[in-house]
């Protein structure tokens, strides 16, 4: 993943989220998104209790919402780029 603005906000994501931080860095995999890798501390936490259900959601909701913004500024970096171009 190139080092873009949301892809830096996508790893710092939970952190944003108070009852996270005591789990981020727990997990299996150091670059854990925590939606779908394997002994993920966050994830455990949620069937734990420790980690409410909603605010898990949350999390995935901005989540998609930054991944999806990323696709879009791919797309537009493309149009942009051949802007004005008489090819």
């Amino acid at each position: 993943m190139s080092c873009t603005a949301s892809s830096r906000v996508m790893e710092e994501l939970g952190g944003y989220f108070v009852e996270m931080r005591p789990f981020i860095g727990h997990c299996r995999f150091p670059d854990c998104t925590h939606d779908h890798e394997p002994a993920c501390a966050i994830t455990d936490a949620v069937d734990e209790g420790e980690i409410t259900v909603e605010r898990y959601d949350s999390y995935l909701n901005i989540l998609a919402s930054l991944r999806e913004g990323e696709k879009d500024v791919g797309r537009w970096g493309v149009l942009w780029s051949s802007f004005g171009r008489d090819d």
